[in-house]
């Protein structure tokens, strides 16, 4: 699943960004999923965090480039729910934006 998000990422965003995937591991426990069978994230109700770090300074259209990144994840049926934090980084780590993340789920 997260190699499906990786390119998903990437597409949207380029290649100045990391990203992480957080799932519940309770939740994955009780589901009894595990990444041998990645098919068992997509379909159960296990919501995973996004963290996207953007190296560079917050721009006006990000909410909604956000947006449609989102809506193409599950429109092309990748994920049914997400919750997606945007950090701003420099490349240096300086914390940018106030430390302020955009967050946005579906």
């Amino acid at each position: 699943m997260t190699d499906v998000i990786e390119d998903s990422v990437m597409t949207a965003f380029g290649r100045d960004v990391t990203y992480d995937v957080f799932y519940d591991e309770v939740a994955v426990r009780e589901l009894g999923a595990s990444a041998a069978n990645p098919l068992a994230y997509k379909t159960a109700d296990v919501v995973p965090t996004i963290l996207v770090t953007i190296h560079r300074e917050p721009a006006s259209g990000d909410e909604a480039l956000v947006r449609t990144w989102m809506a193409a994840l599950k429109d092309s049926d990748m994920l049914r729910h997400a919750e997606v934090h945007v950090d701003y980084v420099a490349k240096n780590g300086e914390i940018l934006n106030d430390g302020t993340p955009l967050i946005l789920s579906f």
